[in-house]
């Protein structure tokens, strides 16, 4: 239990990395600033954003599975106009969106 338990939070922790370099770290200030007018800057940053965790296939002993990346691409090309073009929801409820999505791929088994 303890064993199983230990797993799922490295793979979440790893995967919150992903998240918090693809969503911040490499998001420069015209994806930031023009993803909401500007489709071009939405799916740049969209791939960007899902590229972070494509290369966790390069890393010993991590796969993410193609179905979890697809997900991460989907949800996060969905949900980020909601949050950025569309202004339907706000910051706390994209990110725990993006990190729920996060948490699926992890108790499906898919890194």
């Amino acid at each position: 239990m303890t064993a199983t338990l230990i797993a799922l939070l490295t793979k979440m922790s790893i995967l919150l990395a992903c998240h918090f370099v693809g969503d911040y770290a490499l998001q420069n200030a015209w994806m930031a600033m023009t993803k909401g007018k500007d489709w071009h800057a939405m799916f740049a940053h969209v791939g960007t954003y899902t590229s972070v965790f494509a290369l966790l296939n390069l890393v010993p002993d991590v796969h993410l599975n193609l179905w979890a990346l697809i997900l991460i691409l989907g949800s996060h090309a969905f949900i980020d106009p909601i949050k950025a073009r569309w202004n339907l929801i706000g910051d706390v409820s994209d990110q725990l969106l993006h990190i729920g999505i996060l948490l699926f791929c992890v108790l499906k088994g898919w890194i």
